[in-house]
C-alpha cells in the first residue's frame, strides 16, 4: 500500500499537533500534482525559506531575551491565557487553543471579535479574582478590515481599564 513516511526529524516534539506545517504542505502537493491550484515548486520554496526565517528566533536554543516565543510562554506561565481573533484566523486560534491544552497541559479559550463584545467585556467582575489569574492574547492581522482593528483598539483600553493584563501578538505575512 503506498503511503509517506515521515521522518522524525521533519517533528522534532513529536506532538500530533507539531507536524500541521507537514500535513498542509502534503495537501498543497496534492492540489498543485492535480491542478486544483497554481503552485510553482519556487513559490512554495520562497514560502518555505520565509516561514524557516520567521520560525529562526522561535528555536529552543534561542535564548529567551530573543526568543518571542519564549517570551510570550514566560509571560502566560501560570496564567488562563485568553486568546482573540477575528477572521480569517479563527480556526488557526482555535487548533492555538489545541495545542495549550494538549502540549502544554493549560487551560485555554478563545474568543471572536467581535462577537465577544456583547458579552465578555463585563464578565471579569466575578469571581473576584480573575483578573489575576488570567491573560488576554489579542492576535493581530493586517488582514483585518479597518472595523475590526478598531474594535481591538477600543477593547485592548476597556480590558486595561479593569485591570486586565493584555499582550498584542502582530502576526507577519503576505
Amino acid at each position: 500500500f503506498p503511503g509517506v513516511i515521515i521522518e522524525p526529524s521533519a517533528n522534532p516534539p513529536g506532538y500530533p499537533k507539531t507536524g500541521h506545517g507537514i500535513s498542509f504542505a502534503a495537501l498543497l502537493g496534492v492540489l498543485s500534482k492535480t491542478e486544483v491550484i497554481s503552485l510553482k515548486d519556487s513559490e512554495f520554496r520562497l514560502t518555505l525559506d520565509a516561514l524557516g526565517k520567521l520560525r529562526s528566533n522561535w528555536l529552543p536554543d534561542v535564548p529567551l531575551t530573543d526568543n518571542p516565543a519564549k517570551k510570550l510562554a514566560s509571560e502566560l506561565l501560570g496564567k488562563i491565557p485568553l486568546l482573540f481573533s477575528s477572521r480569517p484566523l479563527l480556526g488557526s486560534i482555535h487548533a492555538s487553543t489545541n495545542v495549550l491544552h494538549e502540549i502544554g497541559r493549560t487551560f485555554s479559550v478563545y474568543f471572536d471579535f467581535p462577537e465577544f463584545n456583547h458579552h465578555l467585556v463585563e464578565a471579569f467582575e466575578f469571581p473576584s479574582d480573575i483578573r489575576q489569574k488570567v491573560e488576554c492574547l489579542f492576535v493581530h492581522s493586517e488582514f483585518f478590515s479597518e472595523r475590526i482593528k478598531l474594535r481591538y483598539e477600543v477593547v485592548d483600553k476597556l480590558f486595561r481599564e479593569k485591570d486586565l493584563k493584555v499582550n498584542n501578538l502582530y502576526l507577519k505575512g503576505q
